[in-house]
């Protein structure tokens, strides 16, 4: 007997046309669940990426803020602006500062005067651009400070009779950030009562041929060592990289990003290097805390872009701004990271405060 031609039949076209709609529909929200979950990566990456270029720009210039202007155990932030109490405490002595070369530009130059190891300088026309300039999007960030260290091991101080200082690394094999390299043309020699700024080969000031580091200085420019006022103390005293730095926010060659140049150790002007990508602007404030007058004291802290006395900074409150560049599909966007950092060549009042309590 032949089967029945009932059983044999397919699907409808009804019934097709209904599975294909509903397939239909899977794939659409299956669709718009991935492509919404893959523009959410992205956008998740983007943020990691703009939080992971503010982190680095923000670490970079903080590490150096709070070595702006420390030499040694010379500090003239912390020197210069003898801050004192009712009592009359004075909590440092002056040091006294000398430059014995003439600076090639301002990138060489540090006032005792004046910013103590850090200012902002306007970037258009600044002799830090001119190997090549970046299209800045505000001012620059100058930072100074010595970094590295040798000792004089002499038991004599040659340099108070000779005008020959010889010295000797602290490590046998100093890591770079630390060690002194031989080759350094711009130096600092400071102790807790003088600092000079050298630079070799100008002013008669000549490297010598012994083991380690010596230098030789002219009857006209010798240092002095001794407990006279002015007196390098000889126990303090170290030679040091003077390090001289400058960041600017804004475009070279078509990208964006936070720029660095610096004095190479050779006194050659390096830069821009880039530090951080995606970096377009930079704002600066620098605050004092207004607290000199005793532990009693109220705390106040004031911010300024432009502070009447340099020397009487304590704070540096950094705003970095990142920007993502813009695709066909999203538009740029962009974020801001911040961060407060204290000098450590400042006299926070604070401290102050506590010291002088003690002292009266």
């Amino acid at each position: 007997m032949k089967p029945s031609l009932a059983r044999q039949a397919g699907f409808s076209l009804v019934e097709l046309m209904v599975a294909l709609t509903l397939s239909l529909f899977v794939i659409v929200a299956v669709s718009a669940s991935y492509l919404s979950g893959r523009q959410a990566s992205r956008k998740l990456e983007e943020r990691i990426a703009l939080q992971q270029d503010a982190r680095l720009a923000l670490a970079t210039l903080s590490r150096d803020l709070r070595m702006a202007g420390v030499f040694g155990c010379a500090v003239p932030a912390m020197s210069n602006l003898e801050r004192s109490g009712p009592s009359g405490v004075t909590l440092r002595e002056g040091v006294a500062i000398h430059q014995h070369f003439t600076p090639e530009d301002d990138t060489e130059a540090f006032d005792p005067h004046g910013p103590l190891g850090f200012r902002t300088v306007a970037a258009s026309g600044s002799s830090w651009m001119k190997n090549a300039a970046v299209a800045a999007t505000g001012p620059m960030l100058v930072v100074q400070f010595g970094q590295g260290t040798a000792a004089v091991v002499d038991s004599q101080p040659k340099v108070g009779g000779s005008g020959t200082v010889s010295l000797t690394r602290l490590d046998t094999l100093p890591p770079a950030e630390r060690g002194l390299s031989g080759n350094a043309r711009l130096l600092a020699i400071g102790s807790c009562s003088r600092l000079d700024f050298v630079k070799v080969g100008q002013n008669g000031v000549v490297r010598g041929a012994s083991a380690g580091i010596q230098l030789t200085f002219p009857a006209s420019a010798a240092l002095t060592v001794g407990q006279a006022n002015g007196a390098h103390r000889w126990g303090s005293l170290d030679v040091m990289r003077f390090v001289s730095r400058a960041y600017v926010a804004g475009s070279y060659q078509g990208r964006q990003g936070l720029y660095m140049y610096e004095r190479a150790e050779n006194g050659s002007l390096v830069g821009p290097v880039e530090i951080a990508a995606n970096v377009s602007r930079i704002a600066v404030e620098f605050g004092t805390i207004n607290a000199c007058q005793g532990a009693g004291a109220a705390t106040k802290i004031t911010y300024s872009t432009s502070p009447a006395d340099w020397r009487t900074v304590d704070l540096v409150r950094l705003l970095i701004t990142v920007e993502s560049p813009p695709s066909s599909n999203t538009p740029a966007t962009s974020r801001q990271y911040g961060t407060t950092i204290a000098v450590r060549g400042s006299n926070l009042c604070v401290n102050q405060a506590k010291v002088l309590g003690e002292a009266s």
